[in-house]
């Protein structure tokens, strides 16, 4: 696991691709645009989209009329939907043995390690991975990594969208 260069994590994702259906699991916090560049490369793939979203009670936000806090707490659940992405509590359930499993933007754990080791190989885009992320993939033994430890997301996901 190491961080490397966007145009590098791009060629190697477009190379592990290779024709493989994906699944991606992506963050309902990511941006339409971010949203838009997933679902390309989940059509070319024939794969699916799916999220998975943190709720709590609705709560009316003190001072400000007619407005309150959602329950789902996700700023957006909507364009996730909008896109074709599927809301899931168990969204790697999705996964079939050599699927590419492409997470962006969303946090992996201990919990999904047994889905994750379905995956012919595991892609994951995001500045930094957590420790628990680490440890979920370590436990998943047929899986491969690649990172692009960069904030510049919008541009990598456009070039590998083109490649695809």
């Amino acid at each position: 696991l190491s961080a490397v260069d966007w145009d590098i994590a791009i060629r190697a994702a477009a190379t592990m691709l290779g024709g493989a259906r994906v699944v991606a699991l992506v963050s309902p916090m990511l941006s339409n645009e971010s949203l838009f560049l997933a679902s390309r490369v989940i059509a070319r793939t024939g794969g699916k989209g799916v999220f998975r979203v943190t709720t709590g009670p609705e709560a009316p936000l003190p001072g400000v009329p007619d407005l309150s806090l959602r329950a789902e707490r996700a700023a957006n659940v909507r364009g996730a939907e909008l896109l074709g992405f599927t809301k899931s509590a168990s969204p790697l359930d999705e996964l079939r043995s050599g699927d590419v499993l492409l997470v962006i933007g969303e946090s992996l754990s201990a919990a999904d390690a047994a889905a994750i080791s379905r995956a012919s190989q595991v892609i994951v885009v995001a500045p930094a991975i957590p420790a628990e992320a680490r440890s979920a993939v370590r436990s998943a033994y047929r899986v491969a990594w690649r990172i692009a430890a960069s904030s510049a997301r919008i541009p990598a996901a456009t070039a590998l969208a083109k490649r695809l």
